[in-house]
């Protein structure tokens, strides 16, 4: 039964991600765009040493600003795959769902809170990792890389999930968002952890391909590439917008397949 409902998720998350291609594809692209740009002023007011002191603190605050809006997009995406869930027209400008009501934006800041936290606990591990492999062979290091990634790429499927309830059943808090998660995991367990795999697997995606392309092309030029972190980057995100979108809608469904009494009130904050 929990595999069957896995293959019934995948099967109606194709159609509807087909049927509303163009809408997912540019709120993704907004999301991710917006977090490229907020990255790049961020790194280059750190980074930057021609920069004045005042110019250097308006980009950083800007910047910051643009890390606060960041959750509200999300929140917005993750409504795009509940909507595309019981409904045939998902609007790109659903992406900015949450700026439409206070308590949405609100609601929107309090689950960013749990995912920067989240975020802050992946970078720490990171550290050690990176420390760790700091003293081994240098030719190790793209290991310790690949490792941090697939722990990022993990939390924010492990995220998603609860974001789907919690963008589903509005009245209800995050608390009951993990809870409900976690029930869901535990009574559906052997399809719960495939579909989490395959979630992963699918944005896993977005990093294998880039860094492909970076190794076969810094083989051509026989290891001379300016920029070759930028470069995956980049690759990364444009993968992003394909990948993103069907992961929330997927895990939208595999909440309404195994939970039917979650009830969808989206739009009732």
């Amino acid at each position: 039964m929990s595999m069957d409902i896995f293959k019934q998720s995948t099967k109606k998350a194709f159609t509807s991600y087909k049927m509303n291609f163009v809408s997912f594809f540019v709120g993704a692209f907004i999301l991710l765009l917006f977090s490229l740009i907020v990255m790049a002023m961020y790194t280059y007011a750190l980074y930057a040493d021609i920069l004045s002191f005042n110019m250097s603190l308006a980009i950083t605050v800007i910047a910051l600003i643009g890390v606060i809006l960041l959750p509200p997009l999300l929140y917005g995406l993750s409504y795009m795959g509940v909507k595309g869930t019981r409904s045939p027209e998902v609007a790109a400008s659903d992406i900015f769902f949450a700026f439409r009501s206070k308590d949405r934006f609100i609601r929107s800041m309090g689950f960013g809170a749990i995912t920067l936290t989240l975020g802050v606990i992946v970078f720490i591990i990171a550290q050690g990792i990176l420390y760790v492999f700091s003293l081994s062979p240098a030719h190790l290091d793209w290991l310790a890389f690949i490792i941090i990634i697939g722990l990022s790429l993990l939390v924010l499927v492990f995220v998603l999930y609860p974001l789907a309830i919690f963008v589903m059943d509005a009245p209800k808090g995050i608390q009951y968002s993990f809870s409900e998660s976690f029930s869901i995991m535990k009574s559906y367990t052997s399809g719960t952890v495939v579909a989490i795999l395959f979630a992963t697997v699918v944005n896993w995606i977005c990093f294998i391909i880039p860094v492909a392309i970076v190794c076969g092309y810094l083989d051509f030029m026989n290891g001379h590439i300016a920029y070759p972190e930028e470069l995956v980057t980049i690759v990364t995100l444009i993968l992003l917008i394909l990948t993103l979108p069907f992961t929330v809608v997927f895990l939208a469904y595999m909440v309404k397949d195994t939970r039917p009494t979650i009830k969808d009130t989206a739009e009732e904050v």
